[in-house]
């Protein structure tokens, strides 16, 4: 229960790898010929409607419940894009160790769970 830790360990370790990722992605589908601009600025004009919704749901409010939801939903989003973009550009995609740290986060949130009810 270390808010701070938590949303910046989020902010600036995860959050900053699902940006490369999806920049990857927009670079892949348009022959790296554009740029999403600084700070991905000009992501939106990149993406559909779909993937800007999904992109705009990985933002947690703060609360360390939702920082856990948003969590799995950019982890499994973050999956999805790594595989794209390994086919892509020939890369193999390991579908053991994504489910693996899957699996990990997973016991984790249950152990952040049980530790809530002792609270």
């Amino acid at each position: 229960r270390e808010l701070y830790y938590a949303k910046h360990s989020y902010d600036v370790f995860t959050m900053d790898m699902f940006i490369k990722m999806i920049n990857w992605k927009v670079a892949i589908d348009h022959d790296f010929k554009v740029t999403t601009g600084g700070y991905c600025k000009y992501l939106k004009r990149y993406l559909t409607q779909e993937e800007m919704e999904r992109f705009s749901a990985v933002f947690p409010d703060g609360s360390y419940e939702d920082i856990w939801k948003r969590l799995f939903i950019m982890y499994d989003y973050f999956a999805e894009l790594a595989e794209y973009v390994a086919d892509k550009l020939g890369y193999v995609f390991d579908f053991e160790e994504t489910k693996k740290v899957r699996e990990f986060l997973q016991k984790r949130y249950e152990e952040y769970l049980v530790n809530c009810k002792r609270v």
